[in-house]
C-alpha cells in the first residue's frame, strides 16, 4: 500500500522568516516562487532566487518546494547546490 503525505496544512511549513543573526528559515512547504519573489532572499539571498527561478516552470514552482528539491535528492536538484554553498543546515 502506498500513502501520499501533503505537509502544505502543517503549522509553520508556509513560514519564511529572514533574522540577520540567524540567517533565513525555509518552512517546508514555501514554493519556489515565493522565495524567489521574497524581498529578504532577493537582497541577501540572491544566487538562491537564481536558484529557484531554475527549476522548471513558474507554475510548477508554485507547487515545488526548496525543501522538497533537497529531500528527493535528485542529481538534477537545481537548489541543492546552492543551499551547500550557502552552509544552509
Amino acid at each position: 500500500m502506498n500513502y501520499l503525505v501533503d505537509v502544505k496544512n502543517l503549522d509553520g511549513t508556509k513560514e519564511i522568516s529572514f533574522d540577520p543573526k540567524k540567517g533565513l528559515t525555509i518552512g517546508a512547504a514555501v514554493s519556489m516562487n515565493r522565495i524567489a519573489l521574497d524581498p529578504n532572499v532577493i537582497k541577501h539571498y540572491p544566487n538562491l532566487v537564481e536558484a529557484a527561478n531554475s527549476v522548471a516552470s513558474y507554475q510548477l514552482r508554485n507547487r515545488a518546494t526548496v525543501i522538497g528539491n533537497i529531500c528527493n535528492a535528485s542529481p538534477a536538484g537545481d537548489t541543492i547546490g546552492t543551499c551547500m554553498a550557502l552552509e544552509g543546515v
